[in-house]
């Protein structure tokens, strides 16, 4: 009877340790809201946090499907979430990590045969699916600022499973975001107008930045292509903070 008591307590225990890690990866992010908009083709509701000069949240959540991507220095976390289903990817310049549940793979550069098992792990998850086909209906336009981001984090997750149409959507909203942009010398005062072209030449030379780290690596590369992407990501965090100032958006 103690036996099973000890067996009991320990599923308890247990239980309550998803629950609480569970819970953390759903927790709201840190920092204030500086934007929010409703998606005019998905009604996913999307919000852009900042924490600090160097740390930034997007969040789009749909129904009960929720993704988070935060990107702090030299780190970028995303974490998609559906009801039980949760999955968490980090990247630094060290490695990635990839979890779902108890389940956790961290490939590096002396542990590259991991990459395999890491996207096996996120294409298991239907949460992922779903979140990379949110991402690529949502309706922002060319000329919002946290699309490339966003789009960049679709082709890496489509990448798990060998879809690689998202580098090529990525590679045509630089493209069209770039389209007409004509930069002036500014005296004293920016327009709205000057801000986004300033911000979008930025964003476009840092996807050309990524093009150049990517051009060379194999699709099923998955450590190579998120170390390419957390390049990207940290550039276009620092264009996107300036943007910001630039539109007196922060305080």
């Amino acid at each position: 009877m103690r036996g099973r008591a000890i067996v009991v307590l320990a599923a308890s225990v247990a239980a309550l340790s998803g629950m609480a890690r569970a819970t953390r990866a759903a927790e709201a992010p840190q920092g204030r809201v500086v934007q929010q908009a409703v998606d005019p083709k998905t009604g996913a509701v999307v919000r852009v946090y900042r924490a600090a000069a160097t740390e930034t949240t997007i969040e789009v959540v749909s129904g009960e499907l929720r993704l988070q991507k935060r990107v702090a220095g030299d780190r970028s976390e995303v974490a998609v979430s559906r009801g039980r289903d949760q999955v968490k990817f980090v990247s630094t310049p060290a490695g990635i990590t990839v979890s779902r549940g108890p389940e956790i793979v961290e490939v590096t550069r002396t542990h590259r045969e991991r990459g395999q098992a890491a996207r096996a792990l996120l294409a298991a998850s239907p949460a992922v699916h779903e979140a990379a086909d949110l991402l690529g209906k949502l309706g922002l336009g060319p000329h919002s600022p946290v699309r490339g981001s966003l789009m960049l984090t679709r082709a890496v997750l489509l990448s798990t499973w060998d879809d690689r149409s998202g580098f090529e959507d990525l590679r045509n909203w630089t493209r069209s975001a770039g389209s007409g942009l004509r930069l002036t010398t500014v005296a004293t005062q920016w327009t709205a107008s000057q801000c986004w072209a300033y911000y979008a030449v930025e964003a476009i030379q840092a996807y050309d930045e990524y093009v150049e780290c990517a051009g060379d690596l194999e699709w099923y590369d998955l450590l190579d292509l998120a170390g390419c992407a957390l390049v990207y990501d940290v550039r276009a965090v620092g264009a996107f903070a300036w943007w910001l100032n630039c539109v007196s958006l922060m305080v």
